[in-house]
């Protein structure tokens, strides 16, 4: 593959590894999902914390690449997680009843009851389903809403084996699984490659501050002439104080762009701030939940789990689940599974992680 100027990682045939496990890079995955469902919390006075579907879908994209690892062995073509990915939406709609899939039932992931429980309706994800069901992975329609930003954060981990152009094209693709609209791919692609070369450089170099440079380069290549190229540049240049009018008139609408732009604002802004005080800030989005859940998962990807209200943790309903999805997701892609019988062997780890 010839070199790519916006590949953070080292060229050469062997991966530059650090010396130890990567901690800062796990604590940054793990606060930026955890970050995510925080964000997302719908209604903070409840005993327990509840966030919507695309947290659900979240939580089974994690799953599906553990899956994807656990059995990729030693095979040398080319990387190539989308199978997985594809039915991690299956698995989601299984789960919540509105497809007949016992196949996918499986894994621990699948006896979760508060992923089997409905949260919320994503119509995108549900028009798309019949589609998927007899293997068209694409959708058809024009639908901007921003589920496949938060879905595909999960993907932006792979930055560390392979390239941005394969984490953009991933996430596009992840995206295209329910929406059709150009905007809804492009924002996840970027935001993809944003993540992406963040968590690459933390597993290379530790704990840093988010710098969308990168992945600003990058939209600007791939997609010259892209009018998310200008907003994203003018919001990441804004020096004027935070108002609740400008985040208006920046993220006026639930498009993944709008909510992607909205986000970007907010994190430049109260990047110190712990996702519960951020939530109030979002109201004057044009999809409030969505802008403090992205938001979220910003603030606990660059500071890590500490950030996070330890509080709201122990109160949301998935914070288990996705934590443990999280933690094994990391040591799957640094450590090399033991010998047969030890808690963390190839054998172990694919009977909690069956394939198809």
């Amino acid at each position: 593959m010839a070199e790519d100027p916006f590949d953070p990682r080292d060229t050469g045939d062997e991966p530059d590894y650090p010396p130890a496990y990567p901690e800062a890079f796990s604590n940054a995955y793990r606060g930026m999902l955890l970050g995510l469902l925080l964000g997302d919390v719908r209604d903070p006075t409840q005993r327990v914390l509840q966030s919507g579907p695309a947290v659900q879908q979240t939580c089974l994209t994690v799953d599906a690449l553990i899956r994807y690892e656990a059995w990729l062995g030693n095979d040398s073509g080319a990387r190539d997680p989308m199978p997985e990915v594809s039915s991690a939406v299956l698995r989601w709609a299984a789960m919540q009843g509105l497809v007949k899939r016992p196949d996918l039932l499986s894994g621990w992931v699948s006896r979760v009851t508060v992923l089997n429980a409905p949260r919320g309706q994503d119509r995108p994800s549900e028009q798309a389903l019949p589609g998927l069901t007899v293997g068209r992975q694409w959708a058809a329609n024009e639908d901007t809403s921003s589920v496949p930003l938060l879905r595909c954060l999960p993907l932006a981990g792979t930055a560390i084996v392979a390239g941005p152009a394969e984490v953009s094209q991933w996430c596009a693709l992840s995206a295209a699984l329910t929406h059709g609209n150009a905007d809804a791919l492009i924002s996840t692609s970027f935001l993809g490659v944003m993540v992406g070369a963040h968590l690459t450089s933390v597993f290379r170099e530790g704990a840093q501050e988010l710098d969308p440079a990168t992945a600003t380069s990058w939209l600007m290549r791939e997609h010259p002439g892209c009018e998310l190229i200008d907003r994203v540049i003018s919001v990441l240049a804004d020096s004027e104080p935070w108002s609740a009018q400008r985040l208006a008139e920046l993220s006026p609408d639930p498009s993944a762009g709008s909510v992607l732009i909205g986000a970007l604002y907010l994190h430049r802004h109260f990047r110190g701030q712990s996702p519960s005080a951020l939530r109030p800030r979002t109201r004057s989005a044009g999809d409030p939940y969505a802008v403090a859940a992205l938001t979220g998962a910003l603030l606990g990807l660059e500071r890590g789990v500490d950030v996070l209200d330890v509080d709201e943790l122990t109160r949301h309903e998935l914070t288990w689940p996705m934590d443990t999805l999280a933690r094994d997701y990391c040591s799957l892609m640094w450590v090399i599974p033991s010998e047969f019988g030890s808690p963390d062997s190839y054998e172990q780890i694919r009977e909690r992680y069956p394939t198809q």
